[in-house]
């Protein structure tokens, strides 16, 4: 079959070599630094170009999967931790004080108006012209956290001003804290 194959090449070859045979010296240099530099083009072209992307692709991959591994240890520490306040070990006083540090450590501290614990009902929290944005997103993270969910939320704008709102949200303990 490779017999065969070279068969149907050798008259193409035979006139290559006729060519090259019938050429000067300096020509036939010439020749061979063409076919030289025609095969190094080829070689990046066919070979090193491709192989080079593929490398370039899977080091983004691996980039991508240490900061995910990375961001995964992190919580990891953070739920595993002795520390870590667990929804079904908090008391009505444990919420309400885990509420007041949240809050404080938030970008909208200076907006407190009352938190006050209302009971077996919940917690009632009030803010003055807070982010709304940052607001629901700061509500998300606390019930993730904490399992205090919002039973009540009156939200009224403020002013003219947009995005910005005072809220008063009512904090329900879960069911088995009752």
């Amino acid at each position: 079959m490779l017999s065969s194959l070279l068969a149907k090449f050798e008259p193409g070859v035979e006139m290559v070599r006729a060519f090259y045979a019938s050429r000067e010296s300096r020509e036939k240099r010439a020749l061979c630094v063409l076919v030289g530099v025609l095969a190094c083009v080829l070689f990046y072209a066919l070979l090193l170009a491709p192989l080079n992307n593929h490398l370039g692709r899977v080091r983004a991959n691996i980039r991508h999967d240490e900061a995910t591994f990375a961001w995964m240890q992190a919580a990891d520490r953070v739920l595993s931790s002795p520390n870590a306040a667990h929804p079904a070990s908090l008391t009505p006083v444990e919420a309400l004080a885990a509420l007041q540090t949240a809050i404080q450590q938030s970008s909208f501290s200076g907006s407190l108006k009352s938190l006050k614990q209302g009971g077996d009902q919940g917690i009632r929290l009030q803010l003055d012209a807070v982010s709304f944005d940052q607001l629901i997103v700061f509500l998300g993270e606390f019930e993730a956290k904490y399992a205090l969910t919002v039973s009540a939320l009156t939200v009224d704008r403020v002013g003219l001003t947009p995005g910005l709102v005072n809220a008063t949200i009512m904090f329900a303990y879960p069911a088995h804290q009752k």
